[in-house]
């Protein structure tokens, strides 16, 4: 379970804005609860009913729409590829600047 938690959490973290990180853990958090309270709720009568492989089953159905909704919903406007995190204001990329820093006087 930890592992689950600490992907999920850390990529969380990485996927938003830093602005929101709270919002969206309390999010994550929910569905996360919500999500365990409905399996067991349909799969501990399913597998009574029809055996531990329907119950199985269902799990791997709802894995798969997890990620397709997921994919479905990763935004990829302005250049952005899925997965980046998005640059934060005054935030530099390429190669590391040489000699002082602005504003530096001796």
């Amino acid at each position: 379970m930890a592992p689950h938690l600490i992907a999920l959490f850390g990529l969380v973290e990485r996927c938003g804005p830093p602005r929101r990180t709270a919002e969206a853990m309390t999010v994550i958090g929910s569905g996360l609860i919500l999500g365990q309270a409905l399996a067991a709720a349909v799969a501990g009568p399913l597998a009574a009913a029809h055996g531990p492989r329907a119950a199985f089953a269902v799990s791997c159905a709802a894995v798969t729409a997890s990620a397709a909704l997921a994919l479905a919903l990763t935004p990829t406007a302005r250049g952005r590829k899925r997965f980046d995190r998005p640059q934060r204001p005054g935030h530099r990329t390429g190669p590391p600047r040489q000699g002082p820093p602005e504003g530096f006087r001796p």
